[in-house]
C-alpha cells in the first residue's frame, strides 16, 4: 500500500488519520454483505417491494449453505433468511428480502450481514449499512 500526501504549508491543522486498520491475507471462510443490488432508484417503489443485497464469498474456500443472512430495516426487529446456496470463492449471490413496503416517501436504513459460517473469523467485512431513499 502506498499513500502520499502533499501540502503547500498555507493551511494549519491539515492532515489525515487512519484508525482500526487490519491488513491480512485471505482466510479460508469469509463472507460479507457487500452491495445493494435493488432498489437503485428512488421512484416507483411499492407497498410490496423487494430489497436485494449482494452476499459475497471473500475467502479462499467455497461456502456451502445453510447459513443465515440477517437484516434490520429502519432499526426494527432483526429478521433472518436461511441461505442454502453454494458460493464459490470471489463470487456472490443475490439475497432477496421480500414483501417490503417502500411506498411511503423517505429514507429507509438497512443493516445486513451473514452469520453461522463456521470458520469466518473476519467480522470486519461482514456488514453492509445503506440508506434507501423512496420518492413519490
Amino acid at each position: 500500500m502506498r499513500i502520499a500526501f502533499g501540502s503547500d504549508g498555507s493551511v494549519q491543522d491539515d492532515g489525515v488519520a487512519f484508525d482500526n486498520i487490519k491488513i491480512t491475507g485471505l482466510i479460508d471462510q469469509d463472507a460479507g454483505a457487500t452491495t445493494l443490488l435493488y432498489p437503485l432508484g428512488e421512484c416507483g417503489l411499492t407497498a410490496n417491494d423487494s430489497i436485494v443485497v449482494g452476499l459475497s464469498n471473500l475467502g479462499r474456500d467455497t461456502l456451502n449453505g445453510p447459513f443465515t443472512f440477517n437484516y434490520i430495516l429502519n432499526g426494527g426487529t432483526q429478521q433472518s433468511i436461511t441461505v442454502t446456496d453454494q458460493i464459490l470463492p470471489n463470487r456472490g449471490i443475490p439475497v432477496v428480502i421480500s414483501n417490503v413496503d417502500l411506498s411511503p416517501p423517505g429514507p429507509y436504513t438497512l443493516k445486513a450481514w451473514p452469520s453461522g459460517i463456521a470458520g469466518d473469523a473476519n467480522n470486519f467485512n461482514d456488514t453492509l449499512e445503506v440508506t434507501i431513499e423512496s420518492s413519490p
